[in-house]
């Protein structure tokens, strides 16, 4: 069964009872900022050709810069507190920028739990000669000792990187490839998962697709319908194959 709700997902979360959940895979905002240190009244509106610097998801009207531009590594480490609690036996993954790499490794060690690192692996797209470009992001799954992943005959659901292409046709700018999702998922015991970060919709298809129960929840109202109609639209089309 596929649940999904607009709304705040720390709302959500707080009407399960301690332990209803699985396994949490989700996408939370990178911590994004285009002028760190200022108010958001004081942002500079980004100024390039790039369709996706001038997307919906950073323009200075939109629902990342007005609502998520501001959620930090407070509101990050208020959330995952709130995951620990919700959680059976604590079994995690989640995509994060290099930055936020640090933050969810120490709150693992803080809770005492393990945690390890994966990568996605993609083309490189934007050429930027102040830095290495970024042909990957990554993925940190964090874990009780004892959860142990189940036995498969792919094995390449075992290895760390993980070598996709961009999804094609996007509605949302940051939206994440459906077989990383089903690869996690084929590796896991889990019978209740949890997407609070739902955004595209990925993890339900993923979901939907291996017949996994999924809670998933996206504030923005846009992205909301966005995703309900691509889960509905996929479901229709795998009924007339």
């Amino acid at each position: 069964m596929i649940q999904i709700t607009n709304e705040d997902n720390m709302e959500l979360m707080a009407r399960y009872e301690d332990g209803y959940f699985d396994l949490i895979i989700t996408d939370p905002p990178y911590l994004f900022n285009k002028s760190p240190g200022k108010p958001y009244s004081e942002r500079s509106q980004c100024n390039t050709k790039s369709s996706f610097s001038n997307s919906k998801l950073y323009s200075n009207d939109g629902f990342m810069m007005k609502k998520m531009a501001s959620f930090g590594e407070i509101d990050l480490l208020k959330f995952l507190n709130e995951t620990k609690r919700i959680l059976n036996v604590y079994n995690a993954y989640y995509f994060c920028s290099e930055a936020q790499v640090p933050i969810y490794c120490n709150w693992a060690n803080k809770n005492k739990l393990m945690f390890s690192i994966l990568v996605w692996e993609k083309p490189l797209s934007i050429i930027n000669k102040n830095r290495y470009s970024q042909n990957i992001e990554f993925i940190v799954r964090i874990y009780d000792y004892g959860t142990a992943l189940v036995k498969t005959d792919k094995n390449k659901c075992y290895n760390r990187v993980k070598k996709y292409n961009s999804p094609t046709k996007k509605i949302h700018p940051t939206q994440k490839p459906v077989g990383i999702i089903k690869e996690i998922l084929k590796v896991t015991k889990a019978s209740r998962v949890l997407d609070p970060f739902m955004g595209s919709g990925s993890i339900a298809i993923a979901c939907h697709d291996l017949g996994f129960d999924l809670t998933a929840c996206e504030l923005d109202t846009d992205y909301y319908n966005a995703a309900l109609k691509r889960l509905t639209d996929h479901q229709k089309q795998l009924k007339l194959l």
